[in-house]
């Protein structure tokens, strides 16, 4: 509905000091949001390669220490996606943040 609407773009407004509408230019400002670009395509062939051969700082002989996860598969996959470090150092690198 058009009233949400502009409470969004006017809350959005508030948060980053850009209009929604010019997304496509968005400039980060200090203290405020910043806009992160997200793809939710679905290629979950690549995610369980990387998550197989990915460098974890568990040595070989760790990983049969492991015992097998009981959450449900999704629960799973999102644990995944939040430690995931490559995921989060892209993430950083595209806001801008150096460390």
């Amino acid at each position: 509905d058009y009233a949400s609407s502009k409470e969004f773009c006017k809350k959005f407004k508030a948060k980053t000091k850009n209009d929604w509408a010019d997304r496509e230019e968005f400039q980060s400002y200090a203290g405020k949001y910043t806009l992160l670009e997200m793809d939710y395509g679905n290629d979950d062939d690549d995610d369980e390669e990387n998550a197989n051969s990915g460098d974890d700082s568990m040595d070989e002989g760790d990983e049969k220490d492991v015992p097998e996860s009981t959450l449900p598969k999704e629960t799973q996959d999102l644990m995944k996606l939040i430690w995931d470090k490559d995921m989060m150092t892209m993430s950083m690198t595209e806001i801008g943040y150096d460390a």
